[in-house]
């Protein structure tokens, strides 16, 4: 199948993908159900694109993009006047702007990409987030609000679940994608942090009210 995939999509989403060549399963963008997934294993885009991918009309199909460091260059090396790529699924080959093209390796079958939904926190269960962020995670946001945008950091809302440790980052300016990430490992606790608040400041916290928010391990 000739799909037409917007540059913006594929050059913002493989952002998430891993750049690790040896886990093939997440080297990928799951185009699933007008959606683009990515995970590079620790944090996780979900975009509903709304873009219309086939020439031939119809519903967007489900299949695997797999990308390796050639086929990420080629993505960035593409001019910016450069709207869209053509993709077509049976040989592989992307094709942009002048004509340029690249053959993509073969991607794994689908159902070797992550179960993405499972990864997802409770979203019946959602509270403020109180958790320990990589920095690692926030660079990959920039990046890619960059990638959507043209900007850096800016606002967003963390969400995440008294019950699993998993949250979401809301991007503030965006209404049709989320990532969810996990939080970084620290032998800090809430009453950690709240004693180095005190000290810094050097004054005592009535800490009552945000010990009993929960906490992520």
């Amino acid at each position: 199948m000739k799909l037409l995939i917007p540059a913006e999509v594929l050059k913002a989403a493989t952002v998430y993908t891993s750049k690790d060549e040896t886990r093939y399963n997440i080297n990928c963008l799951l185009f699933e159900s007008g959606k683009v997934i990515a995970t590079n294993g620790h944090s996780m885009l979900i975009w509903k694109h709304g873009a219309t991918l086939s020439n031939e009309g119809g519903q967007n199909p489900d299949f695997l993009m797999a990308f390796d460091k050639t086929s990420l260059k080629f993505l960035k090396a593409a001019d910016k006047g450069v709207l869209a790529f053509h993709y077509d699924t049976e040989t592989r080959v992307l094709t942009g702007g002048y004509g340029q093209s690249i053959m993509l390796h073969e991607p794994p079958e689908i159902t070797d990409f992550p179960k993405w939904r499972k990864a997802m926190p409770d979203v019946q269960n959602l509270t403020p987030c109180l958790s320990t962020i990589g920095t690692e995670i926030i660079a990959h946001y920039a990046e890619y609000m960059k990638a959507r945008k043209g900007k850096g950091v800016n606002a967003f809302t963390l969400l995440t679940t008294s019950k699993e440790g998993g949250f979401f980052i809301m991007p503030e300016e965006l209404t049709d994608c989320f990532i969810v990430a996990m939080p970084a490992r620290t032998a800090q606790t809430l009453a950690g942090h709240l004693e180095t608040i005190s000290t810094v400041l050097d004054i005592k916290i009535n800490a009552t009210k945000l010990q009993n928010q929960p906490e992520v391990a």
